[in-house]
Parts: structure tokens; sequence; C-alpha cells
């Protein structure tokens, strides 16, 4: 009652509660940090990435609610409250200061995908309602801030898989071994497969992706892992890149398998025979590949922008006065790709 008598009485009380902010700083730093670490290591195994995750959020959680009961014992509570906003963003910091190395230190797909849907599921999405969000909201923005450098990270390792794995693939000979690979897939008939007999045959494997290209296997399950993991656009960003790439390496596969030597007994029959085997393979790929990414429910459409200096050069061989030259300038124009309409 008396900070509403006099200026000082403010200015004193707002002292006492930085002061104790600074206090309790000083004196949770250390044992919380360490309580973090211990969770993470130098055993700690990237597999346990998201338990990990759940539990340090879980702990940095019940820290931040007992300091702020403890903060509520001492001071009464009032809007602004500058010191208790200080404490709570130091709480914050340490957990995003302990997390965070993890996350850079960490390659796997399926682990980052996991740690992102542990933060958005389990941790950000329960608390935006109700009165956690309020008196939270430093440690919110501090699990809002790793989720987006989690994010980060795996849009960098899914880009480096698709580089690598799809764009970067080196085709094999195994891999244009159409359509005998499909032999394989019938018990009764492995024994027809060339090699059959000198047991040097591979059976690929069984199952509803047996006999997929291998650049098309990766694209999919890539694509399965960051679905609804990543934002909409983003998602659709990366979806439309792989599957660019895949369909360019169906293609160059199925020129490949057009091309690729016959045993003699196809007699005159061998160009159209490769005619045949390119064209069903590719159309059996393209078929699979549409059918699976319509499941995801997401435009494959970019925009691409270009300026047409045709104009210009058309002007500079007429020797156009310079004054006409600023008025000739390039025209932008705007295409469209829709990656589920070249399928």
């Amino acid at each position: 009652r008396r900070t509403e008598v006099h200026e000082i009485y403010m200015v004193t009380l707002e002292e006492l509660e930085a002061f104790y902010a600074t206090v309790r700083i000083r004196l949770i730093s250390a044992p919380v940090t360490t309580q973090l670490q211990s969770m993470l290591n130098k055993d700690f195994d990237m597999q346990q990435l998201a338990p990990a995750t759940r539990q340090a959020s879980s702990y940095i959680f019940d820290i931040s609610h007992l300091e702020r009961q403890c903060f509520e014992a001492y001071f009464e509570l009032r809007q602004p409250q500058e010191p208790l906003r200080t404490l709570l963003e130091a709480v914050a910091d340490i957990f995003y200061k302990t997390l965070r190395p993890v996350v850079l230190a960490c390659d796997s797909v399926d682990f980052l995908r996991e740690m992102a849907d542990c933060l958005q599921m389990d941790i950000l999405e329960p608390h935006q309602q109700g009165r956690t969000k309020r008196d939270l909201a430093p440690i919110l923005a501090a699990v809002f801030r790793l989720h987006k450098d989690v994010q980060e990270k795996l849009i960098f390792r899914v880009q480096m898989c698709i580089r690598n794995e799809i764009k970067g693939y080196q085709i094999s000979s195994a891999d244009l071994n159409y359509p005998d690979v499909f032999f394989a897939l019938d018990p009764d008939r492995v024994e027809e497969l060339p090699g059959a007999r000198e047991g040097v045959v591979q059976e690929p494997p069984r199952g509803f992706q047996s006999g997929w290209f291998p650049t098309m296997q990766w694209t999919l399950e890539i694509l399965a892992k960051i679905y609804r993991v990543l934002e909409m656009p983003t998602f659709q960003g990366l979806a439309q890149e792989a599957v660019d790439l895949c369909i360019a390496s169906l293609k160059q596969a199925s020129q490949m398998i057009g091309q690729r030597a016959l045993p003699s007994t196809s007699g005159g029959l061998g160009p159209l025979v490769q005619l045949m085997d390119s064209q069903l393979f590719l159309v059996k790929h393209l078929l699979v590949l549409r059918e699976q990414v319509a499941a995801f429910e997401c435009d494959l459409v970019a925009n691409e922008k270009y300026f047409n200096f045709s104009n210009v050069w058309e002007a500079l061989h007429l020797k156009l006065p310079d004054g006409l030259l600023g008025i000739l300038k390039p025209k932008l124009h705007m295409t469209q790709i829709d990656s589920k309409k070249d399928m």
C-alpha cells in the first residue's frame, strides 16, 4: 500500500526484487546446469535424445514453477514485474544452452525428427493455453527457440540426404536388373534368374517396397519422416526438390535400361525388348511415386521468375539512340512448375 503513497517505496521494492532475482540466479545456476548435464552425460546415446529432452523439459518446468512460487512468497505479483521475468529467463537460458550443443552434434534425421516432435507435441502444445502460457512465457520462449534450432538442423540434414542419396546416387548394374528383379519375388521362379544355379543371385527384400528403385525409396522415406514435423511451406519446398531429383534419376535409369546389352537369345526383338523394359520401368515407378506423394496432401508447385533480355539485345543490334534504350527494359516472366503434373 505504501508504494501507492510515495514513489520512493516503489523504487525500493523494485530494487529488492532485482536483488532477490540476482541472488537466486547465482544460487541455482550451478546445480540446475549440473542436473541437466547429468541427463546428457558423456556416454549419452543419441537414440535417447527425445526421452532426454522430455525429461529435461519436465525438470526445467518444475524448477520454474518452484522459483515462481518462492518469488510469490516474498513479493506481491503485479504487471509488469521485470525481476521475475529476468529470473525465469535465466533458468530458461540454462536449459537452452545445455541442449543446443546436443542438437548441433546430432546428424541423424530420425533422432532430430523425434526431438522436434517431442518439443512440439509434448511441451509446446500442452502449454499453449491457460495460465501456464502467461506464467512461464520465458520458458516456453526458450523451448520454442530450441524447437526452431532442431528444425533448422533437420532441414540441413534432409538437404544433405537429398543431395547424397538422391541427386548423387550412383546407379549400379544391379539397380538396372529389370524385369528380372520381379521374378525373384516369386520363390518358384528364382531359378530362372541369371546366376541362380551358381548361387550368386541376391534375393531383394520382400514386401510393398520390393522392386522399387533406390532413389524413389529414399525420396518417400525422407518425406514420410519430415511430414508434419516441419512447417508446410518448408516441407513443400523440400518435397518438390526431392521429387524432381527422383524423377530425373528415374528417367536416367530408364535410358540406361533401354541401352543395356541383352542376351543373344533375344534375337531380332532386342531393340523392342529394350524399349519395353525401359518404358515399363519408368511408368511403374512414376505411378507408384504419384500415388505415394498424393498421400502427403501438399502442392508441389514452384514459382520461377526470370528476366527476358531479348528486346534489349535487339535494340543494341539496331543501334537505337541512348534515349530509346531506357524505354526498352527487360521483361519479367513467371512460370509455375508442378511436379505432380510432371509425373
